[in-house]
């Protein structure tokens, strides 16, 4: 019998999966995303970053909205962005977010600042990038507290 009907039984389980991923937005931390600054220009760049950052599926070229928005703030404003930023829970190996820290037992799932994803997500070319991006705001990329 259950040879029989496999394909609806698996379909039906794929459904209930995705079901409660929606329901409990399980992967994504930036459908859930508020105000994080006051100042609109740096809470539209940490919209930005949590969507190419919360994106899956897309690997480094959901990034290249990030270097365009951090090069449109001044140093004071990049200053401000990392304070603002705050921490996230994020994912090492989906390299996503999320609500809460469901693996850290396992070290998937970690509490990070904008530096620590920044270093994460990006490969040397890009932290070069990002790199020349600070320099030419008179900073240094990773920020020190």
């Amino acid at each position: 019998m259950l040879k029989k009907y496999w394909i609806l039984i698996v379909g039906f389980l794929v459904f209930v999966i995705y079901y409660i991923h929606k329901v409990f937005n399980l992967s994504s931390f930036s459908n859930n995303v508020k105000s994080y600054s006051e100042n609109n220009k740096i809470d539209s760049v940490i919209s930005i970053i949590d969507e190419s950052i919360g994106s899956i599926g897309y690997f480094n070229n959901d990034h290249f909205p990030i270097f365009k928005a951090i090069s449109s703030l001044s140093s004071v404003e990049i200053i401000q962005l990392h304070h603002d930023f705050g921490r996230r829970f994020h994912n090492r190996i989906t390299g996503t977010y999320k609500i809460l820290d469901t693996g850290s037992w396992g070290g998937f799932t970690q509490s990070l600042d904008l530096n620590s994803i920044l270093l994460r997500e990006f490969e040397t070319g890009q932290l070069k990038e990002l790199d020349l991006i600070y320099t030419n705001k008179g900073l240094s990329f990773p920020m020190l507290k």
